[in-house]
């Protein structure tokens, strides 16, 4: 027999949030969650480098993975309603969660954190919502 709290609970949360709402903040926990195990991790610093190769990939990572984050951010947001408050709301996540991440990495001891780390971020971010206010606000 259905647990009577949770089956209200579950129709309520239903009736209020539509589906693609929830797969929208589903989607977001996910990332987040996936995006703090990328970057809060230890992991073997690259010691060989390429001869005249470039040598900056990591700001490179940091501009993807935020650009995901700023896009899943707006997609996760459609709780908020139109397509403006979702990009504010995928900037001002976006944000916090890159100064979070940058600062906890220059509190433990195995990561290491860099202002130009957060700019990389901070780029990403808004290169993707620019180019998500670009195709949804006509």
């Amino acid at each position: 027999m259905p647990n009577i709290r949770t089956t209200f609970g579950t129709t309520l949360i239903s009736r209020l949030v539509g589906n693609e709402t929830k797969r929208g903040l589903v989607i977001l926990v996910l990332w987040t969650l996936v995006l703090l195990g990328l970057l809060l991790t230890p992991i073997g610093e690259l010691e060989t480098r390429i001869p005249g190769g470039f040598r900056h990939w990591d700001k490179i990572a940091h501009v993807g993975l935020f650009g995901i984050t700023g896009l899943v951010g707006a997609y996760g947001g459609k709780i908020l309603g139109p397509p403006r408050t979702r990009i504010l709301f995928g900037l001002i996540f976006g944000l916090l969660l890159a100064v979070f991440t940058e600062g906890a990495q220059y509190l433990i001891g195995f990561r290491s954190g860099s202002f130009y780390d957060l700019l990389a971020d901070v780029a990403g971010l808004s290169l993707a919502l620019l180019l998500y206010a670009l195709l949804h606000l006509r």
